[in-house]
């Protein structure tokens, strides 16, 4: 019976074992070829710009000329589609066709960056029963987006007399075309026997009808998007919340490097912040300790741009320099100082406080940041109002 015992357990041992290899085989499997849908979806997309002509390319690029307009329309495309990176997917495509300047893309970048945190703000609604609550998570939510807002001002005014962001990035992608070994993985042109034939399969089907190729591209970025966070999340958020406390919070410049590191290898600054506003609303973490993870996952976000960058031209890879420079800068003209640390913590709580007694002026504040006010404007000045 021992023995018989004995053999069923260690048995039963190989088995667990077995399992959790099993389990991270498939999910490598899958994740691979989510990326391959991805980078097939932008192929895609790079297709159906070309099959637009010449007439679709002039009415971006004159829709796009007006910097501040490019603001609004970032801005205004993140938060419908609750994802930067996505826009900023689309928008590699967009200049890697030239349909887009890189300097009429960089304002686009800076608006997605501040329309990316409106998911967090929606989370944090969803406590808006309980006061206290509400109040703690608002907090949270509005700092990310009082820093990436704060950022932006500062920022956009330099950009657009100085190209302060995208002259920096267009030295730095050009650097990084020349580091060694970039000549050997250009030269293997393996998406020209893998991404490109998939993508030129769909097209051919569609031939004469470029704006559904377009519909389906980008219906499969974001679901490939949206499936790259999920395969990862269980694996890395589910832990990481159980550790939290212990792990991540021993100082802010720790918890800023966790932020980043986890959003990079989750793709998504929505789930970081989501889940940190969640910590924040249960009262396991206070929001000015949180505050620097929030801040990493700015940063963290910046590798599905380099990703979209991939086998493409040098300007797509600038593109994604800039995005990279515009939330490096941020966080180096706050982080590092005490008091202006504390700037956009500070605000976000004021206005929080505020608004976790007058909870209308939650929605109010999300209507008119997000969608009124950034519609209002890019139609006011299409039409020569202002």
């Amino acid at each position: 019976m021992n023995l018989t015992s004995e053999a069923s357990t260690a048995q039963s041992e190989i088995l667990h074992k077995r399992l959790p290899q099993r389990e991270t085989v498939v999910r490598i499997g899958l994740l691979l070829i989510v990326f391959c849908t991805f980078l097939v979806s932008l192929e895609l997309m790079g297709n159906a710009v070309t099959q637009l002509g010449s007439g679709f390319a002039n009415q971006l690029f004159q829709i796009t000329a007006n910097p501040f307009v490019s603001l609004f329309i970032g801005l205004l495309a993140t938060a419908v589609l609750k994802s930067s990176s996505a826009t900023i997917s689309t928008l590699t495509v967009l200049v890697s066709t030239q349909v887009i300047s890189l300097q009429n893309a960089v304002p686009m970048v800076i608006g997605a960056n501040i329309g990316t945190t409106v998911t967090c703000i929606f989370v944090s609604m969803g406590h808006i029963v309980s006061r206290k609550e509400f109040r703690k998570a608002f907090t949270i939510a509005l700092s990310h987006n009082q820093f990436n807002l704060s950022t932006a001002i500062i920022l956009f005014p330099l950009e657009y007399y100085f190209q302060a962001i995208s002259q920096p990035a267009t030295w730095l992608a050009a650097g990084l075309k020349q580091l060694p070994g970039q000549s050997f993985f250009a030269n293997l042109h393996l998406s020209e026997y893998t991404i490109k034939p998939l993508a030129g399969l769909f097209s051919g089907v569609v031939l004469s009808l470029p704006w559904v190729i377009m519909i389906a591209s980008a219906v499969l970025l974001i679901v490939s998007l949206l499936s790259f966070t999920q395969l990862l999340k269980g694996a890395l958020i589910s832990r990481a919340e159980t550790s939290f406390e212990k792990n991540f919070f021993k100082n802010p410049y720790k918890t800023l490097f966790w932020g980043a590191g986890i959003t990079a290898l989750i793709q998504s600054s929505t789930v970081s912040t989501s889940v940190s506003t969640v910590l924040v609303a249960a009262d396991k973490i206070s929001p000015r300790r949180i505050y620097p993870f929030v801040l990493g996952a700015n940063l963290g976000t910046t590798i599905t741009g380099i990703l979209a960058s991939f086998s493409r031209p040098e300007i797509a890879l600038a593109l994604a320099m800039a995005h990279v420079l515009f939330n490096f800068i941020g966080i180096m003209l706050f982080f590092p100082y005490g008091q202006l640390r504390g700037w956009p913590l500070w605000l976000g709580r004021e206005v929080a406080q505020l608004c976790a007694k007058h909870r209308a002026a939650a929605l109010i504040y999300v209507l008119l940041v997000f969608y009124i006010l950034p519609f209002l404007i890019i139609f006011l000045v299409e039409k020569s109002y202002f």
